[in-house]
């Protein structure tokens, strides 16, 4: 069987799974996952987050000497709405060289890949070290798989994220915080707006507030992330369209640097705001729901390298360093110093979207590059 084949074969089981996060249910899949490995003779352990969702780990021990290499996936996928679909979004449907399903680009396709490379792998007579696949619940929401399984990557000296990156070799990603602003003001009828003070009001002046912070950010000069941004992308106020209202709440998207960290942010949102007579104790909320910190592994890391050398044994040619425009978990790694790429099939821009899809061409050479990655990691030649 080719090696296309066998991607598509294990992608097609993969998205049957109905992984949506909300709720997630990952413990399904992961559990076949399970079974699907240990018959290949890794040593798996799935480790669960409650009833129905966990993660799994498959492991593989060439010595107990050499570095350890684990390859990171995702196992959740964002809703589908199937009405809005062309087909079943859990069904996969191959048509004029595609794939279609949820999870195909964001990252089915991707874990396809690195199971259908580790096996291919671990015929080699020649590896030393460790070789670990870890297929993580709740990416797409709190990352709680990766952040459970930390005592079990901690040590790794290699770790590889399989999101979708259109086969390029990407070292970096920009963070993300996401919080909530609340405005409290007083109600009145709707006819005496002097008599009242109006939450959304407020809330109005905080969004040109945030859009100068946004304009600031034009400067910017990074060797490899595009610039910072900050945007409001939600805004909920009023009881009825004849109250003024005395509440209003403006969600914030901001994505960050390397090294800006959750109060760095707090306090560029609340200076400025002050700055703007916005802030007072009695009507002001400021409330951070999520963070990720950016994540970024240095382009002369013996990852890299390593990376390079697979990419030019896999295409013929220089490999392209670049970054991953969205966020992702590399930065829960390197935070603990781990030397982190980010490699997979697919593209961010089909990601998320209705009639997700993937090409069928890009399945051979991720598996030829990871395989090649492994090789250069493990090899002892």
């Amino acid at each position: 069987m080719s090696i296309e084949q066998e991607v598509i074969n294990l992608l097609e089981k993969l998205i049957s799974y109905d992984t949506t996060n909300p709720p997630g249910n990952e413990r399904q899949l992961g559990l076949f996952l399970k079974e699907y490995l240990t018959s290949a003779n890794f040593e798996c352990e799935y480790y669960g987050l409650n009833e129905n969702r966990g993660s799994l780990i498959a492991r593989k021990t060439f010595s107990e000497t050499g570095p350890k290499l684990v390859f990171n996936g995702h196992l959740d996928v964002v809703p589908a709405i199937a009405d809005e679909w062309s087909s079943d979004p859990f069904n996969a449907v191959i048509k004029n060289g595609l794939i279609y399903g949820r999870g195909t680009a964001d990252m089915k396709a991707g874990v396809a890949a690195m199971i259908v490379a580790a096996l291919k792998a671990i015929a080699l007579k020649d590896l030393s070290g460790k070789l670990e696949l870890h297929f993580v619940a709740d990416e797409e929401k709190q990352n709680l798989g990766t952040k459970s399984l930390q005592p079990y990557w901690q040590d790794a000296d290699y770790v590889v994220i399989g999101e979708p990156t259109e086969l390029k070799i990407n070292t970096s990603h920009r963070g993300t915080s996401r919080f909530n602003l609340y405005f409290l003001g007083e109600t009145s009828h709707s006819s005496a707006p002097d008599q009242g003070d109006n939450a959304i009001t407020k809330a109005a002046m905080a969004v040109e507030v945030i859009n100068q912070i946004n304009a600031s950010f034009n400067t910017d000069d990074h060797p490899i992330l595009p610039q910072r941004t900050i945007a409001p992308t939600q805004i909920r106020g009023g009881k009825s369209e004849n109250t003024i209202p005395d509440r209003c709440i403006l969600t914030i998207d901001r994505r960050l640097f390397p090294g800006e960290t959750k109060a760095s942010i707090e306090d560029e949102i609340c200076s400025n705001l002050a700055k703007a007579d916005l802030i007072e104790s009695r009507d002001f909320v400021y409330d951070n729901y999520f963070f990720l910190a950016a994540g970024e592994t240095d382009p002369d890391t013996p990852i890299v390298k390593f990376a390079s050398n697979a990419y030019q044994e896999t295409f013929g040619k220089e490999a392209e360093v670049t970054y991953f425009s969205a966020s992702c978990e590399e930065s829960l790694f390197t935070d603990q110093n781990i030397q982190t790429i980010i490699f997979g099939p697919g593209s961010l821009k089909e990601a998320h979207k209705v009639d997700e899809f993937i090409r069928i061409s890009e399945f051979e050479p991720a598996v030829n590059f990871y395989f090649n990655f492994i090789k250069q990691v493990l090899g002892t030649q």
